[in-house]
């Protein structure tokens, strides 16, 4: 009898609204840093905006995806690591 090999892993689907594709750029720890601090700051942005954000979406996919880096990200205590640098201001703001 053959060993049952491991089912191929299927790629990742293709998020399906906005909120998705937030909750899954904060979440992917393979990600560089500065591409989740981008999806933070446009999860923050949004959330001022009176179009920004589906509520229902915003529950179902954000804040499961903020409350796992809350939980499960890595604490940096190191001053001058990225996680401590503040994005330079962009012109105009």
């Amino acid at each position: 009898m053959a060993p049952k090999r491991a089912a191929a892993e299927e790629p990742a689907a293709a998020p399906t609204c906005r909120e998705e594709a937030l909750a899954q750029r904060l979440a992917d720890s393979s990600l560089d840093l500065g591409v989740r601090a981008r999806a933070a700051l446009d999860v923050r942005d949004s959330i001022d905006k009176p179009d920004g954000l589906n509520q229902a979406n915003f529950a179902q996919y954000i804040l499961p995806a903020i409350m796992d880096v809350l939980e499960n990200g890595e604490v940096s205590l190191v001053a001058g690591s990225n996680e401590h640098v503040r994005p330079r201001a962009r012109d105009g703001d």
